[in-house]
């Protein structure tokens, strides 16, 4: 299967500089179905995200940076840039259950823990029937402007897909975002 980068002419220009995460969630979903996303659904649900608070849509005050644009880690007008909740994800599982639903599974993802320094950390409302690890989505340093980067990785943190053509090399692992998918009612 061929998998639409974050960084596809056809996506919004937000996605492309910054969609990294977004775009593993809609990985998750794309790989647990076999069924591809399309450009126009990344933008729907990004917009979708924004609407809900699942991404960031609250703008630091003279921040210059506009709702959909792409990320400009260098501007000016916006020197706290590393801590602007603008455009940041907030809620990747549901993000992830909604690119499901787009794609016709009616099961859901939650988040469920972590892993730092190769230690797993389960959260503690989290059931021992759902601490398993389904997606594992990887954060890593890189070079790059932004600093950081997401990718899809398995269990054992071997990488599976990069959203990024071409793929982003890491510095060093930060952590690993774990979710867990819930089957959902058959009728």
């Amino acid at each position: 299967m061929e998998h639409i980068k974050q960084n596809d002419k056809d996506c919004l220009p937000i996605i492309q500089t910054s969609g990294c995460r977004f775009r593993c969630d809609g990985l998750a979903a794309e790989y647990r179905t076999g069924k591809l996303l399309t450009a126009e659904q990344l933008n729907e649900t990004w917009k979708w995200a924004q609407a809900t608070n699942r991404i960031g849509n609250i703008q630091p005050i003279n921040c210059g940076v506009k709702l959909y644009e792409a990320f400009n880690p260098r501007c000016p007008k916006c020197p706290h840039w590393s801590d602007c909740k603008f455009n940041c994800e907030k809620d990747g599982a549901g993000i992830a259950t909604r690119f499901l639903r787009q794609l016709g599974d009616n099961g859901r993802f939650i988040e469920v823990g972590t892993v730092r320094n190769g230690v797993v950390s389960w959260y503690p409302a989290i059931s021992q029937e759902h601490r398993r690890m389904d997606v594992c989505i990887q954060k890593i340093k890189q070079g790059g402007p932004q600093g950081t980067h997401f990718r899809l990785v398995s269990k054992t943190a071997g990488l599976i897909e990069d959203p990024h053509n071409p793929a982003i090399a890491a510095q060093a692992v930060i952590y690993t975002v774990i979710y867990a998918y819930i089957p959902g009612e058959t009728k």
